[in-house]
């Protein structure tokens, strides 16, 4: 009882100090502030090396022209402060008070502390509260600190939370009470919905447990497959520490007089600038903190860059005199808290900086270009409204994720794009908790996104849920199915239209701010509710309402903006359309539609290319590129040898046009990438972008075949996938003459596993009636579709991208027939059988086996399926008993599987097969060559395998 009476009367009297010193002059006489300060630095130990890193008591400006000159310099203050709290013990010792009193008074520190920080626009605030060093202290005092930290977090969530303020907890679980974790679960949760201030609070916390444990995760991840052991980064600890998602802190403070940082985060303030203060914490006011900024102003952050030149120009004589140029904005950005605190001057920069960025990995890696330089804007708006990855953001087509990428903590590793273990082109859920859904293919982001907020509201979890396509992926049907599910939940949920086809003019634009200062107005969004209500709970009079009210608003919508009237007749609330390059419009706009309940439509006009002039001017050609010459601004064509097989599949299907009117090309919204673009000037009427719907594009092709043309559907194998049911019901079960060219089949350069054409010819070969072709090189690409347009049967012709292998191209070859393969190498041990441009490694393999002393027959497969049953059986009469099948596929279900089946059915039943070819789906980004090195593809691997088959059959050779 003592004791609680004399913390009681301790934290009276410190509010009475507290009062006192707030109201004395703070002008007093130099003399006095010199020998205060002697003083502090005597008692910290002597005068420090650098002197402007410890502060001794009071200042020589009052508080209010103090707190007026730092909020001058407001873009400049840090935007995460950290602070140990010391010397709560020695501040009661000194007055004769328990140290329990001293920890009661530094608690009362805190609020006025916080409120501080948010008038000057410091966003994140880290106090040490209890430290894992803490627990050795005696027991009766960490009891007293566990209770004061738990009627603290009780008494204060509320008070948090109504403020705005988001309280966080940073430490490990263990020791701590169940009581204590769960009113920390419970804070955390009540505060976690639409705060703009973050609250740390560091209990049972130590930096060096802190990295062991991340890298323990990280070592566990690497040895389950989850990361490749050498592809460890920096980031990559980051987002393994307890303060993920989090800006690193700018400023450390701390109280108390001693000088250094006791296991306080280590890691994450290497870049930090820290002040030791001689005041203990409870003493510590907001003067102090406001002399502390000062400080912080005063200096130049480098990181590790040349301390620039003074210019030479007066100084001006203010807190911030010496301040150095703004830094660079991007490599600040560890998440989206940091990108929520920007002020709209750094928002410009960002931008900038990521287009610059951008460019210069594509320059370096190829990829994804124009896209991406258009949603720059869009993706900073999002990440300043939307709370990832609580909140999820799902990107359709998932190519436009660059600048969502370097928002969400990946900027330091944005120079692994497209790299084996490095940084996805495309969305990854394995790579980052932002990265919501894996988003290869377009026109599933919807679908997707609709998932997730029923589940969320099945959950009744406090999270928000964002679509955002691109205009290409409205084509597709995918997309409307969902939207019209959505209008039918009614959940909510903001599907943003990205729209890069059009600018905006001036008359449009005024007029869409306009509606949508109306649309998304308090007024518009209680009164659609009320709507919504009434139609719900029906009250007398309401049906002459709702018949007076309809016309008036359907009238509404087609003034509002035409285009938007499909989205409200699905039941979206239309918004739009909106400056996608106009961050803080769009902020604006996110931030109202965030109050609407029910799905909402959000329509963003964007520019393709955007501050890059080559991509704007030509954004097709800059699209996706291999890599980007800066110097030339060029997308660069691809380095093989010879004729790409894309260019040659254009090339023979332009001569046939000439040839046969009945011939018509189909692409389903990749006209340049397979060729097709070429020939739309030329063939005016008889080349068909379908939009990204490839199930429409190949039973359009059947409705077309069934009328008498001769329809040649070029699509990316990857992309036919999606219209297995259509192939199979529409084209191949009645017959029709339908040609599918699969460019991109098998093994594909920086892609990862979403566009890898591995598949084709498992799923296809079972479809009845369908003849699969597979060309070694572009000369036998344009023989063999001659040959399929020749055909009354639906055929396939697959092929990668690139060149094929010119060195063995031949003068003379064999007519293209149905079921028959071409002998490139007659031999006698083995017989190697090459499907497409593996015939050629195969080729090239034989040879190098020939200086082993073995003879090995090649075979170029030509016709997948059906496969040459005569050349299998005459092998097989020859007495070759070992077979290599060698395929640009997985495995499984592939050519390899069809040569066993069909050698099973002959009755060849003492021959050893081995399949060679992709051994899974998962594939890395790389390029074309290294992933046929790591899946034994090349030449040379062959060789080895044939060599290692032949050993373990005990086989001789048969020439001697």
């Amino acid at each position: 009882m003592y004791d609680i009476l004399k913390c009681r009367a301790a934290a009276v009297i410190m509010d009475l100090q507290s009062k006192v010193r707030m109201a004395m002059p703070m002008n007093l006489p130099s003399g006095i502030r010199a020998a205060e300060r002697k003083s502090a630095c005597v008692k910290s130990g002597g005068p420090h090396p650098r002197p402007a890193m410890v502060f001794g008591k009071g200042s020589s400006v009052d508080e209010k022209t103090l707190k007026q000159q730092v909020l001058d310099h407001k873009d400049k203050l840090p935007r995460h402060v950290a602070m140990i709290m010391d010397g709560n013990g020695r501040w009661a010792t000194r007055r004769g008070l328990p140290r329990t009193a001293g920890h009661e008074a530094g608690a009362r520190r805190i609020r006025p502390l916080m409120e501080l920080c948010g008038e000057l626009g410091v966003n994140v605030l880290t106090l040490y509260a209890f430290s894992t060093e803490n627990w050795n202290r005696p027991q009766p005092e960490v009891n007293a600190i566990m209770k004061l930290l738990g009627r603290y977090i009780e008494s204060e969530t509320p008070k948090l939370a109504k403020k705005g303020v988001r309280l966080c907890f940073i430490g490990g679980p263990d020791r701590l009470s169940d009581e204590l974790r769960e009113k920390m679960a419970r804070a955390t949760e009540l505060t976690s919905r639409d705060y703009k201030f973050t609250l740390n609070l560091c209990i049972n916390y130590g930096g060096r447990d802190e990295i062991v444990s991340a890298l323990e995760r990280l070592a566990e991840r690497a040895r389950t497959g989850g990361m490749a052991p050498g592809s460890m980064t920096a980031q990559l600890v980051s987002d393994s520490l307890y303060t993920a998602g989090l800006p690193d802190p700018d400023m450390v403070i701390r109280t108390g007089g001693e000088q250094r940082i006791s296991n306080f985060l280590l890691w994450q303030i290497a870049y930090a600038e820290i002040i030791f203060h001689t005041k203990y914490w409870p003493d510590f006011m907001p003067e102090d903190f406001l002399q502390c900024l000062a400080d912080y102003l005063g200096r130049e952050r480098r990181f590790g860059a040349l301390k620039k030149a003074a210019a030479p120009v007066e100084a001006e004589k203010s807190v911030a005199a010496a301040q150095p140029v703004a830094l660079s904005v991007l490599p600040r950005i560890s998440g989206p808290d940091d990108v929520k605190a920007l002020s709209p001057a750094e928002r410009e920069i960002l931008a900038r900086e990521i287009r610059d960025t951008i460019v210069e990995r594509v320059s370096e890696r190829g990829g994804h270009l124009a896209s991406n330089l258009g949603i720059v804007e869009l993706s900073i708006a999002l990440h300043t409204v939307f709370d990832s990855p609580r909140d999820r953001i799902v990107w359709d087509v998932g190519h436009q994720c660059y600048p969502h990428k370097l928002l969400t903590g990946r900027g330091a590793a944005f120079e692994t794009l497209r790299t084996p273990g490095g940084v996805s082109g495309f969305p990854k859920r394995s790579e980052s908790d932002h990265d919501a859904f894996d988003t290869g293919h377009g026109t599933t982001a919807v679908s997707a996104a609709l998932g997730m907020a029923a589940a969320r509201d099945l959950q009744s979890a406090p999270s928000r849920v964002a679509a955002v396509c691109g205009d290409g992926a409205m084509t597709g049907g995918m997309v409307f199915e969902a939207l019209n599910h959505a209008g039918d939940l009614g959940c909510d949920l903001t599907v943003i239209l990205n729209d890069n086809s059009f600018s905006i003019s001036p008359a449009t634009g005024a007029l869409s701010r306009s509606l949508n200062r109306i649309r998304t107005s308090n007024v518009y969004v209680r009164a659609h509710q009320k709507l919504h209500e009434l139609k719900e709970r029906p009250a007398p009079g309401f049906r002459a309402l709702s018949i007076l009210t309809a016309p008036a608003r359907r009238l509404a919508k087609y003034l509002a903006y035409k285009k938007g009237i499909i989205f409200e007749e699905l039941g979206f609330t239309y918004v739009g359309p909106v400056d996608g390059h106009d961050t803080g419009e769009l902020i604006n706009v996110l931030r109202k539609v965030n109050h609407i309940k029910g799905p909402v439509l959000v329509h963003v006009l964007t520019q393709k290319g955007r501050g890059y002039e080559p991509a704007e001017k030509d954004p097709a050609a800059f699209h996706g590129v291999s890599r980007l010459p800066k110097e030339t601004a060029e997308a660069a064509a691809d380095s093989s040898p010879g004729p790409s097989f894309t260019r040659a599949f254009s090339e023979s299907l332009g001569r046939l046009c000439e040839r046969d009117e009945r011939i018509v090309g189909i692409t389903a919204a990749m006209p340049s990438g397979t060729g097709l673009e070429a020939l739309m000037q030329r063939f005016p009427g008889r080349i068909f972008d379908v939009g990204m719907a490839e199930p429409h594009a190949v039973t359009f092709a059947a409705g077309m075949a069934a009328q008498g043309m001769r329809p040649v559907v070029a699509v990316y194998s990857t992309f036919l996938q999606r219209a297995y049911d259509q192939v199979f019901h529409d084209v191949c079960l009645q017959g029709l003459p339908v040609v599918f060219a699969l460019d991109r089949a098998g093994l594909v350069s920086r892609y990862g596993s979403t566009h890898q054409g591995l598949l084709d010819i498992a799923f296809l070969r079972h479809m009845p009636g369908l003849h699969i072709m597979a060309p070694r090189d572009t000369v036998e690409l344009g023989m063999m579709l001659e040959h399929a347009l020749s055909m009354d049967a639906p055929v396939a012709i697959r092929y990668p991208a690139g060149a094929g292998d010119a060195a063995l191209r031949a003068a003379a070859r064999p007519p293209v027939e149905t079921g028959s393969a071409e002998i490139l190498a007659q031999g006698a041990d083995l017989a190697l059988w090459g499907v497409g441009p593996m015939a050629c490694a195969a080729a090239r393999a034989a040879k190098i086996l020939a200086r082993q002393g073995l003879n090995a027959m090649v075979v170029n497969v030509r016709s997948v399926s059906p496969l040459d049953e005569t050349l299998l059986t005459r092998c097989y009469e020859q007495g070759i008993r070992d077979f290599i099948t060698i395929e640009d596929h997985l495995i499984h279900g592939g050519f390899g599987s069809l040569f066993l089946e069909t050698a099973n059915r002959l009755g060849m039943n003492d021959i050893h097969v081995r399949i060679l070819g992709a051994p899974q789906c998962h594939v890395p980004d790389d390029s074309r060559d290294n992933l046929l090195a790591r899946f034994g593809l090349t030449p040379e691997a062959l060789a080895d395998a044939a060599l290692e088959a032949m050993r373990k059959n005990g086989r001789e050779s048969a020439s001697g």
